[in-house]
């Protein structure tokens, strides 16, 4: 009997849509509840983030003595996205990658982060084997601002003066890939960050076919001026095959080589 009456008094109460409502919003506010306290506690609860102890440069070990960790809020790791590795396990015995640098007290990304065989890989990978690279002197001003980039096609223009003291000008070699741009210590211009004269480029380097790597040597190496020259997206994205663009000038080149080598003086 007593089993039936509350059967009977549960039911009544379910009957009522009052009641009912009044228990689902009960339920509902609770929920918010404790969905809220958990974002908040998420959000203030500090969280062990590895940093570096030490600046380290493009393809060096990042061993346990490079790795300490701080805490820092949730929120705050939160708002660094997905690149941020927050795993001081996941750091240990790897790379800094090719081109990148981590300075001292920095907290580590995924993407300046690389196991042994990619840090082991060079800027060349994708360089045709019949090419070599050239690495040309260079500053902001010739850069045209630091506006020359990896991955863009440039042309090579030529100045020097002729045996009657005639000035040549012209371009030279044209269509030639950029491989890289580096500061005075090898370091890549665009991933450098730790202080602003790092940002000044001092070479770049560029593929050619073997024959041009040796023309442009002799053309250095006389003292004649190289002097690169971008071009717009569209010109890279069309870019047609590395050749010379002036044979005049190429012919100029290997006649001034021939007559420095018969005096011995090459």
């Amino acid at each position: 009997m007593k089993l039936d009456g509350v059967l009977a008094n549960v039911k009544k109460i379910t009957s009522n849509p009052n009641t009912v409502s009044f228990v689902i919003v009960i339920v509902m506010i609770l929920f918010i509840y404790v969905a809220y306290s958990k974002l908040i506690d998420m959000a203030t609860k500090p969280q062990d983030i590895p940093y570096a102890t030490r600046t380290m440069k493009e393809k060096e070990q990042i061993t346990a003595d490079k790795i300490g960790t701080v805490q820092l809020s949730g929120n705050f790791v939160s708002l660094q996205g997905e690149n941020l590795e927050t795993n001081r396990g996941r750091i240990i015995d790897q790379y800094v990658a090719d081109g990148y640098i981590i300075p001292q007290g920095s907290l580590f990304y995924k993407e300046a982060i690389a196991n042994e065989s990619t840090a082991s890989e060079t800027i060349y990978a994708g360089m045709p084997d019949t090419y070599a690279p050239f690495k040309l002197a260079v500053d902001f001003h010739s850069t045209y601002g630091c506006s020359i980039m990896p991955g863009d096609y440039i042309d090579l223009f030529f100045s020097g003066l002729d045996d009657n003291g005639k000035l040549i000008f012209g371009m030279f070699i044209k269509s030639i890939k950029v491989y890289a741009v580096l500061d005075a210590n090898g370091l890549d211009v665009f991933m450098n960050t730790t202080d602003d004269q790092q940002f000044a480029p001092s070479h770049i380097v560029f593929a050619v076919p073997t024959e041009y790597y040796e023309l442009l040597e002799k053309t250095v190496r006389l003292g004649y001026k190289l002097l690169p020259v971008p071009r717009n997206d569209t010109y890279s994205e069309n870019h047609e095959q590395t050749s010379i663009a002036s044979h005049s000038i190429r012919d100029f080149v290997i006649g001034q080589t021939s007559i420095k080598d018969s005096n011995g003086t090459n």
